[in-house]
């Protein structure tokens, strides 16, 4: 379903939130091996950096952190963001970079609060055509799960990312719900469901109730009759 029912308020301040996509830019030309070599790459950087955090010292933590500087320059502005292309198959930039905040998250924990605010700003960039179709919005709360766990991870910074989440959807009204808007919310619900339910090899972050209580309070901007 592709618009919000006409609530009798409107969200926000009324403003239609579909002006916040005005700035799309043009759609990106058919996937190439570049795409997939670009969408691909954050999954070779998982796999080592998750190995480099179970074998101390394997992996020099300099290494990590340019990794990390390219990756993180790279996952929120990447445009071509579709799941499987027909000529190449996969692409899955979306879901191949959470899986990498996650092992970044391991391996330099001291950026757990700017790997959130990295899926915050991948979850609500505008400059799409892409509608979240496989998968992409439970592999991002997967992430953000993961990342969740850090031990010694405040409240204030467990929750903290989510300002920027509302501050991407301020001033959204009724009326046809723009595809980043559609995305961010198919992932603030697969996030909301993971804290619900744990993942089976980590259970529950500490804490997940403050945030699937905020990730619930942006939920009824589209969905007002929520309890």
């Amino acid at each position: 379903m592709t618009t919000t029912p006409t609530a009798p308020q409107p969200v926000g301040s009324g403003k239609d939130i579909s002006t916040k996509s005005s700035s799309l830019s043009a759609i990106p030309p058919p996937a190439d091996s570049s795409t997939q070599a670009r969408t691909f790459a954050p999954l070779i950087l998982c796999s080592v950096v998750t190995r480099g955090h179970t074998v101390p010292g394997l992996v020099p933590t300099g290494a990590t952190e340019r990794w990390y500087a390219e990756f993180s320059a790279w996952y929120p502005v990447e445009q071509d963001t579709r799941g499987w292309d027909d000529s190449l198959g996969w692409l899955h930039a979306v879901a191949h970079g959470a899986d990498a905040t996650a092992a970044f998250a391991k391996a330099l924990p001291d950026r757990r609060t700017e790997l959130l605010e990295l899926c915050a700003h991948r979850m609500t960039a505008t400059q799409t055509d892409y509608r979240y179709a496989q998968l992409e919005d439970a592999r991002l709360a997967r992430a953000l799960m993961r990342i969740l766990q850090a031990p010694g991870l405040k409240r204030e910074q467990a929750t903290g990312w989510l300002t920027a989440v509302a501050e991407a959807l301020e001033g959204g009204g009724p009326g046809p719900v723009p595809i980043w808007a559609f995305n961010t919310f198919a992932t603030l619900q697969s996030l909301h469901l993971h804290l619900a339910r744990g993942l089976a090899d980590e259970g529950v972050p500490p804490h997940a109730e403050p945030v699937a209580a905020k990730a619930a309070d942006l939920l009824r901007l589209p969905c007002y009759w929520l309890a």
